[in-house]
């Protein structure tokens, strides 16, 4: 309610109506997890007596438990609960339960270091957790400090885990769900790494991931199944990795070379066609200037055309081959390269 204090007004609360908000936030998170995680002879407010070693677990558990399909609730209950927290964390009886709570802020951290990695494909500033002003303490930040992939299972935070004895390890270790998610983060991050954004490969690959995680969570597949589509998903990856060096190609002449690698008909070998690539994006590169891809600038649009034709004749590109490569070497160029020189 609002206190008017001369020509201001003064925001205030009614304590008691916060702390019934504050209980009932509390009650909507503790619903979320089930009693058989619970720790051994324990209240969950008393988790932090736990040794190292199962505390970490236990945490884990909890971890694994939102990551099999009530992540985005459990996160959305847990702001709630933070922001009423801090209206009355000050109260003898909210103190009471002050360890379950710092649990929740932990589990909601370690959830969104798996789900927006640094680096990665997160939201900006204007996501939920921001405009719904989440802060996150010292003693979050101390307790958070965990290694989920060594508790996990994964001795080495890489794809080079995935191989065919981390399959046949697969049913002996817990938290499968934890496992699926930060396996999939490496593979992400990987392809990231290998692929262009708008690479259409990289593109496939993602789509490919993403599809078998949600069969594996509509229970449609196995773990198992999951995992023996990463360990082929790593291989090949390991392919692109070594075929690029075999070839000498750039990660930005690898799709100008799938162009004609894919193109009907080619009957080019593979160092004559990396030979070309590595000719054309040269020869295009000396053309580009900023904004060459706006309508305004369809001068430098036509001499990065010629640059390419021009190079294509140079290496006896049959006349049925020169206009098909041609148009599709510069729309991909202009894919690219459309913000020069900042792309390049």
């Amino acid at each position: 309610m609002y206190l008017a204090w001369g020509k201001e007004s003064l925001l205030t609360f009614d304590i008691e109506q916060a702390e019934g908000l504050f209980w009932g936030f509390l009650q909507d998170v503790r619903e979320l997890i089930p009693q058989k995680l619970y720790p051994n002879n324990l209240s969950i407010n008393e988790w932090r007596a736990l040794p190292k070693v199962e505390r970490e677990d236990f945490i884990a558990e909890v971890v694994n438990h939102f990551l099999g399909g009530e992540e985005k609730v459990f996160l959305e209950s847990q702001v709630k609960l933070a922001k009423s927290h801090k209206l009355v964390s000050h109260l003898s009886s909210v103190t009471a339960v002050s360890g379950e709570v710092l649990l929740y802020d932990i589990v909601k951290t370690q959830l969104r270091k798996i789900s927006q990695p640094i680096g990665g494909d997160g939201q900006n500033d204007n996501s939920y957790e921001k405009k719904l002003g989440q802060i996150v303490n010292e003693s979050v930040s101390s307790y958070g400090s965990l290694d989920l992939f060594e508790i996990a299972g994964i001795e080495k935070p890489n794809i080079s885990v995935l191989d065919d004895a981390f399959l046949a390890g697969l049913v002996e270790k817990p938290h499968i769900d934890l496992r699926m998610k930060l396996l999939r983060q490496l593979l992400e991050d990987e392809i990231k790494v290998k692929f262009k954004k708008k690479n259409p490969k990289g593109k496939q690959m993602s789509e490919m991931l993403n599809k078998t995680i949600e069969e594996y969570h509509n229970r449609v597949i196995s773990a198992a199944d999951v995992i023996r589509f990463m360990v082929e998903m790593r291989n090949n990856l390991d392919e692109e990795t070594k075929r690029r060096m075999d070839l000498g190609l750039t990660e930005e002449e690898v799709a100008f070379y799938e162009i004609i690698a894919n193109m009907e008909n080619a009957t080019f070998d593979n160092q004559f066609m990396a030979g070309l690539v590595h000719q054309v994006v040269k020869n295009m590169k000396k053309e580009f200037q900023v904004d060459w891809t706006n309508p305004h600038r369809q001068d430098i649009l036509s001499k990065v055309n010629l640059a390419v034709k021009a190079t294509l004749m140079k290496n006896k590109i049959k006349p049925e081959q020169l206009k098909f490569l041609t148009n599709a070497f510069v729309e991909e160029a202009k894919e690219q390269f459309k913000d020069w020189p900042i792309d390049s």
